[in-house]
């Protein structure tokens, strides 16, 4: 007997996959002018109850992180986790928009620390 499920948007947004949220380690050093000397990177895809999509959109992310920018010394490691909140799924992008977000944090976050202009990093 077919059985038709049809759920309140609330519930529908609670249970669908979105976006694969990533957590990230990393150090990274910049001579005087600003200019990137080293960054090392660890990424870690959350992939929710199943891995599904999370081996590809991790491993665009791993290619995507350098991003536009010449880093002399550049070393980027992605590990994949099993956790209890919903799937990732896929998405235009699949990784990149990741990726380049965590590499402009992690420009924001120098040019604070060493107090210069954004456009000088």
């Amino acid at each position: 007997m077919p059985v038709k499920l049809v759920l309140e948007r609330e519930e529908d947004m609670l249970i669908s996959g979105g976006r694969h949220p990533f957590f990230v380690e990393y150090e990274a050093g910049f001579d005087k002018d600003g200019k990137y000397v080293f960054l090392d990177i660890v990424l870690v895809a959350d992939g929710g109850a199943v891995f599904d999509v999370t081996g590809p959109v991790l491993d665009k992310a791993l290619f995507q992180c350098q991003s536009g920018y010449t880093i002399p010394n550049f070393r980027v490691e992605g590990r994949a986790a099993i956790t209890n909140r919903t799937t990732g799924t896929a998405f235009r992008g699949f990784g990149a928009p990741q990726a380049t977000q965590i590499q402009e944090l992690i420009l924001d976050h120098a040019q604070r620390v060493l107090k210069v202009d954004p456009i000088d990093i």
